[in-house]
């Protein structure tokens, strides 16, 4: 080291938070034969002898330095975090690097308004609980720093995430069990019925619910009437047939009885209008059945009394 007197300029090197300051005043200094670093210098020329004074532009360490401080500021939004990275970013060269890192500074969106922005599209999303809200909302909260606040936003937004995964489900159900009450009606099986109720019993109550079941009742009505029906048929059948060997009055009621009880159809319509043929004959029988017997029963009086007025009488 070097000490030299100095008339017109004196350059005082105080090291202080990485600084180099230079003053003008008429004392002894002690100068070092190196380049110094200083923010925004220019070359200095003293009365005896030259030291550069060059900008700073070669400290690889501070301008990694201010990177990280840039990095961090953008990722908390914290205004402590911007202005510290703001005064080491004012320290270095003039240059692209500064200007870069400049403009990422003023590009940073606070904390408080990225919170107010998140908050914002959690509510949002509570109110909308639509899954693009959601995704929309989740992204703004990861933006955020890990603390209190992203945390309690996250909550909110797991318990709106859940509410749509339910929702999702009950209505794929509802789906399943629609399209099974479709295939029911179009098949009119009894496997395909209980399939599908079983499927609707398993939905929340509600309208949609109630709906289904009052159709699959319906189909359920016309499985049992036609599981029902070919017996009923059959027996109104028989008995029409009977009636029709017969030609007894009783049997035709009786026979008639049973064609009533079957469904408005052509099968009712055929044996109801045989029976009608059935009751015609009777009833054109019924006089001559009458004048039959009434003649039986005076020849059988006749005979018994063998008076000319009886056997005139029967004659």
């Amino acid at each position: 080291m070097v000490s030299k007197k100095i008339r017109n300029s004196v350059i005082i090197l105080a090291l202080i938070t990485g600084f180099l300051s230079i003053e003008t005043n008429h004392v002894e200094a002690k100068v070092i034969p190196r380049t110094y670093i200083i923010s925004n210098a220019s070359t200095y020329e003293l009365t005896y002898g030259n030291i550069q004074v060059t900008p700073y532009s070669s400290d690889e360490s501070r301008l990694d330095e201010a990177k990280t401080l840039v990095a961090k500021a953008e990722n908390s939004g914290i205004d402590s975090d911007i202005l510290n990275a703001k005064n080491l970013v004012d320290t270095l060269a003039d240059g692209q690097d500064k200007t870069d890192l400049l403009s990422r500074i003023k590009n940073i969106i606070p904390y408080r308004d990225r919170l107010t922005a998140a908050t914002n599209a959690v509510v949002k999303a509570e109110s909308s609980r639509d899954q693009i809200d959601v995704n929309y909302a989740i992204g703004l909260v990861n933006a955020l720093p890990i603390g209190d606040d992203g945390s309690s936003l996250l909550n909110r937004l797991d318990k709106v995430q859940a509410l749509i995964n339910n929702n999702l489900a009950e209505q794929q159900a509802l789906t399943n069990a629609t399209n099974a009450v479709i295939k029911a009606e179009g098949s009119r099986a009894q496997a395909d019925v209980n399939c599908a109720r079983n499927l609707v019993n398993a939905l929340p109550i509600g309208n949609n619910k109630n709906n289904l079941l009052s159709r699959l009742d319906a189909i359920q009505t016309i499985i049992d009437n036609n599981t029902t029906y070919p017996h009923a048929l059959s027996n109104a059948i028989n008995a029409v047939i009977k009636a029709e060997g017969s030609r007894a009055q009783t049997d035709v009621n009786y026979a008639r009885d049973l064609v009533n009880a079957l469904p408005i159809g052509n099968d009712r319509n055929n044996l109801l209008s045989r029976l009608d043929a059935i009751q015609a004959i009777i009833n054109n029988n019924t006089p001559y059945q009458q004048a039959l017997n009434n003649a039986i029963n005076a020849v059988n009086r006749a005979e018994s009394s063998r008076t000319q007025t009886d056997v005139n009488y029967a004659r």
